[in-house]
């Protein structure tokens, strides 16, 4: 069910559980047909299992800790996975351009996100990607190595038509 669009001389805007009034003048400043459109997903999302995410190595930093550190790590944990499609996610910001990716075996998909985007909206777009290769893969088990910390600790999955096993670090 598509998300339907009023004229309205204030304007009432749901997001992230958060109500914000619009002024008139924003109002007309706004372009629906640029806005994505809100669909009900098709599973309902109380009804996937739940992402299990591993903070293991969150506590360190990046900066103090040696690289072989987390090659380490990272190797220690592949091997508890055998048969497991590997994910990695990267937000890259530089001046005032973004861009997000994810590589999936030798496949790399990036996108490259509007001037003046955040770190965070890099980083959990390059998160949607994983996911929408995902969901676009016939295979069924994948770790998803995503770095930024404040995204691991609650992303948001609509729907996966699939029963699909992932484990995030």
């Amino acid at each position: 069910m598509p998300l339907h669009f009023f004229p309205l001389s204030l304007g009432l805007i749901m997001s992230a559980a958060k109500l914000i009034i619009v002024s008139d003048t924003l109002l007309q400043q706004l372009h629906p047909e640029n806005m994505a459109k809100f669909q009900f997903p098709e599973t309902p999302p109380w009804t996937l299992t739940p992402l299990n995410i591993n903070l293991e190595i969150a506590h360190t930093k990046k900066n103090d800790t040696n690289p072989a550190f987390y090659q380490a790590a990272h190797k220690e944990f592949v091997e508890h996975f055998p048969g497991y499609n590997l994910i990695y996610t990267d937000g890259s910001l530089s001046d005032s351009k973004a861009a997000s990716a994810a590589v999936l075996g030798d496949e790399a998909f990036t996108f490259r996100l509007p001037d003046k985007s955040s770190i965070f909206t890099a980083e959990m777009y390059a998160l949607l990607i994983a996911f929408q290769q995902i969901e676009k893969s016939s295979k069924k088990h994948f770790i998803i190595f995503f770095g930024f910390k404040v995204g691991l600790t609650g992303p948001s999955v609509e729907r996966l038509d699939k029963s699909t096993d992932f484990t995030t670090a």
